[in-house]
């Protein structure tokens, strides 16, 4: 879809007949189009992500044993590891919520997800096979396979980095092409 935004461009004649370039759907002239789509994906992450905060600090105080054994990448005891990300989590949404600057939030998020995706490949790479605990013991309480979970896990992070990625990059094209500034 982005390429599809990318490259939907038309040229008008000026008044020196000469062709210019604009932008159709993404140019100055529309940039409540442009804000709809990065509202909705800020919403939809900071929603994705108190979710699984709420999650990791329910998980946290919790009683099940594995919560005292030690992480397999980070060597904490998993109860800190899900209390501590449960905050960070949580702090992630106020900033969504509270900054004003649209580069910000999209540094914000993609920093979170290179950061997920950094600590499953470290898992993948310390403890083959192990899955990552990252909605921590409520899954227990779910009638789902474990297995199934970690497939949403990786569709939901797969999303945030596409979204982030993705805003990251048409942020960059703005400012480089010497549109709107978007910020």
């Amino acid at each position: 879809m982005w390429i599809l935004v990318f490259t939907a461009t038309r040229f008008k004649l000026n008044k020196m007949g000469k062709n210019t370039e604009q932008t159709e759907g993404f140019g100055t002239d529309s940039a409540p189009r442009a804000d709809k789509y990065f509202k909705w994906f800020i919403l939809s992450a900071g929603v994705i992500l108190l979710v699984a905060a709420i999650a990791k600090i329910v998980s946290a105080v919790g009683k099940a044993k594995i919560l005292e054994t030690p992480d397999p990448v980070l060597t904490i005891s998993r109860r800190n590891l899900m209390f501590a990300a449960g905050i960070v989590e949580i702090l992630l949404c106020w900033g969504l919520v509270v900054l004003q600057r649209k580069d910000t939030k999209i540094a914000i998020l993609t920093l979170f997800a290179s950061a997920c995706l950094g600590y499953k490949i470290a898992l993948l790479w310390i403890a083959p096979g192990a899955l990552c605990p990252c909605l921590g013991n409520v899954t227990d309480a779910l009638p789902i396979s474990p297995h199934v979970l970690a497939t949403a896990e990786n569709v939901i992070l797969g999303y945030l980095l596409l979204g982030a990625y993705g805003l990251a990059a048409f942020h960059y094209w703005l400012n480089f092409t010497g549109r709107n500034s978007w910020r």
